[in-house]
């Protein structure tokens, strides 16, 4: 009887790369929740949805290693909406690392999906930083057409080309204060387990695939003006410290969709700090520094 979990490393390696070349799986990038095409309000939630497309004549494809990095300036946070929380197969490579429920594999090609069954199809977390929300965050897909334990032969399975596009993917976060890129690409890894490889082969990702977090507080042009009615008084002082303080925690938001305007002291966070440095501004003998954006 064929125990997966001790099949070592190199055997599957040489699994994945029994492939001859052949023609490329098409990849294609979006992110929900745009202001306008290619950018998105600081403190939103939005999803990056990566879609696949095995091209018809290919055949089946028997497995891959799908290592992705998400890059750049803005802040962001992971959100939990019912991903996997823990690598797959922790005793198989070590780690026992996860995205905390932050990535959804869709479909069949998750674990215990009819492509890739016996739960060979695994997100494997690199180390803690990897999935820290402090960019760059990177992860790994591994999935195979395994033989069946029991029956001790290959099942009929792997992805099939007639299918078309597929949504795979859908990585869930909420934008930060701090204006900058948010970007997904492929990248190549020191450790050949968890690099780019298909069966058969395919490539590239096409990447990187980008969204701008853009500073509507600049764009507002004045910050600190919460409520934006276009004036700084109580009333900015009075939502922030409903946002802060009343449940539900994190409401309400600012009107027009800019939280930042809400970061009085541009620190990129909203909190107590905000609503004494605003008091300071308006009411301080003499005034307190004027509010400055993220």
């Amino acid at each position: 009887m064929i125990k997966y979990h001790k099949i070592t490393i190199a055997v599957l390696l040489i699994i994945l790369l029994s492939g001859n070349p052949s023609l490329a799986v098409e990849f294609r990038v979006e992110f929900t929740n745009q202001s306008v095409p290619g950018t998105v309000a600081p403190n939103t939630e939005i999803e990056i949805e990566i879609y696949m497309h095995n091209t018809f004549g290919e055949g089946k494809r028997d497995g891959y290693s799908l290592p992705l990095e998400i890059s750049g300036e803005a802040q962001i946070e992971w959100l939990n909406r019912g991903g996997p929380t823990m690598d797959t197969h922790p005793d198989f490579f070590g780690g026992g690392f996860g995205t905390g429920g932050a990535l959804e594999i869709v479909g069949d090609f998750g674990p215990g999906g009819a492509f890739f069954p016996f739960g060979m199809s695994g997100i494997y977390i690199f180390s803690e930083e990897s999935w820290d929300g402090v960019l760059p965050d990177t992860f790994n897909h591994t999935a195979i057409c395994w033989p069946n334990p029991v029956l001790e032969e290959k099942e009929d399975c792997g992805w099939p080309d007639t299918l078309g596009e597929q949504l795979v993917y859908v990585l869930h976060l909420n934008t930060g204060l701090k204006a900058g890129e948010i970007c997904i690409d492929s990248i190549g890894h020191a450790n050949p387990t968890f690099d780019w490889l298909w069966s058969p082969s395919s490539g590239p990702f096409g990447g990187p695939y980008c969204i701008t977090v853009f500073n509507c507080c600049q764009a507002h042009g004045l910050a600190g003006d919460a409520n934006s009615d276009n004036d700084i008084n109580l009333l900015d002082i009075l939502l922030i410290i409903d946002f802060v303080y009343q449940p539900p925690i994190g409401d309400p938001h600012n009107p027009d969709g800019c939280d930042s305007l809400l970061d009085a002291n541009g620190d990129t966070n909203i909190n107590l700090l905000d609503i004494l440095y605003l008091i300071s501004h308006v009411y301080g003998i003499p005034a307190g520094p004027a509010p400055v954006c993220p």
